[in-house]
């Protein structure tokens, strides 16, 4: 099985350590985006923003507006696109475009691979599958590295002394040892991406997870009157909290859809995958799109236990969270496969295939 899947976890392996850093390549290859001069004073008018966005984007739909983080001085807009969506940056101070992430990057490319095998909802099936066939191949693993009772704090590290035979071997059980944990996790979080819905059903059976009010437009309230600007609707939702800060914009997806304003701490993230959605301190406010009414909100004080594990999915597998030394750590063990599969191989060539070859030589000298 190590074998079969060998070059699978590799693949996964060195692309998954690359976009553990997606971001900060992102920034470092186009820091226009990310980082401008002349950010003091007061942001620029939500409204304002909006309209140089679709001056710029005249038949796309605007899908999501996020304000400046500590990490990047500008505006995040997501575009709605035929097959996705384009990634644009504001000016926090004027409003003007600055210009947009290439959707056909090298680093897109390695998100295809890493996410679907560049295969699509197929390729995301087949990754998924195979990141649970890896949990098997671990598991096992840690049963064949098992010295015994006696023998298991000896089987903890290396011994450079040894026959390079015996030093691969340990070697291997070593890193399979004290990656374990998160091997399982890699695997198991990966695996989510596309077996999460039925996860998650079977977690509902013993916590429920907190969702959202159901709010929606009144579309019969359409050209009675203005309809409010988004400006206003922001100040609406920082009168009513008053200890948070504007963070995200959703704007509505159709007649009766909501615009959807999140209040919440200033966040730390540089592009489009680090957001906690789920984040205690965010509060999620809910809009008529056509009279301003706050038709509710949502606090997520109290997580039960299902929204904690979801949550937590995304930022484990990527090491979103608590700083770029955490990224660091997730890229240094995301290159266990890597590693895992070159000792394995030598064992493989050691135990099996060498002792072959060398029984075919004889033979054939024979």
């Amino acid at each position: 099985m190590g074998l079969s899947l060998g070059l699978y976890l590799l693949v996964m392996s060195l692309t998954g350590v690359a976009l553990v850093f997606d971001e900060e390549i992102a920034a470092s290859m186009d820091p226009q985006l990310f980082h401008v001069r002349g950010t003091a004073g007061q942001h620029v008018d939500m409204d304002t923003l909006i309209q140089s966005v679709r001056a710029t984007y005249p038949n796309k739909r605007i899908w999501r507006v996020y304000a400046p983080t500590t990490r990047r001085d500008t505006y995040l807009i997501s575009v709605e696109e035929t097959g996705g969506f384009r990634t644009v940056f504001a000016h926090p101070a004027t409003g003007a475009i600055l210009g947009e992430l290439p959707r056909d990057s090298f680093m897109s490319w390695m998100w295809s691979v890493h996410a679907d095998l560049v295969s699509g909802d197929l390729g995301r099936r087949i990754n998924c599958t195979l990141g649970l066939f890896a949990l098997v191949l671990f598991a096992t693993g840690l049963l064949v590295w098992w010295p015994g009772a006696a023998g298991w704090e000896r089987a903890l590290g290396v011994n450079r002394h040894e026959s390079w035979p015996s030093v691969t071997r340990r070697l291997h059980g070593a890193v399979g040892f004290w990656t374990f944990i998160f091997l399982v996790m890699f695997a198991t979080t990966g695996a989510l991406y596309y077996y999460g819905p039925e996860f998650y059903r079977a977690l509902a059976l013993v916590s429920a997870r907190s969702n959202p009010p159901e709010a929606w437009s009144d579309p019969a309230l359409a050209g009675k009157s203005a309809r409010p600007s988004v400006a206003q609707l922001i100040v609406q939702a920082q009168a009513t909290s008053p200890d948070k800060t504007f963070w995200a914009l959703f704007q509505p997806m159709s007649a009766k859809g909501p615009v959807q304003i999140i209040m919440g701490p200033i966040g730390n993230d540089l592009g489009r995958h680090a957001w906690d959605w789920n984040a205690t301190g965010h509060r999620y406010m809910f809009f008529d799109q056509y009279d301003g009414r706050l038709l509710g909100q949502w606090d997520l004080k109290n997580r039960t236990v299902a929204d904690f594990v979801r949550s937590w999915v995304v930022p484990l597998h990527r090491g979103g969270f608590d700083g770029f030394g955490v990224k660091i750590l997730w890229a240094i063990i995301g290159l266990a496969p890597a590693l895992l599969l070159i000792a394995g191989a030598l064992m493989w060539w050691n135990r099996v295939l060498h002792p072959w070859l060398t029984r075919r030589s004889r033979s054939a000298g024979a």
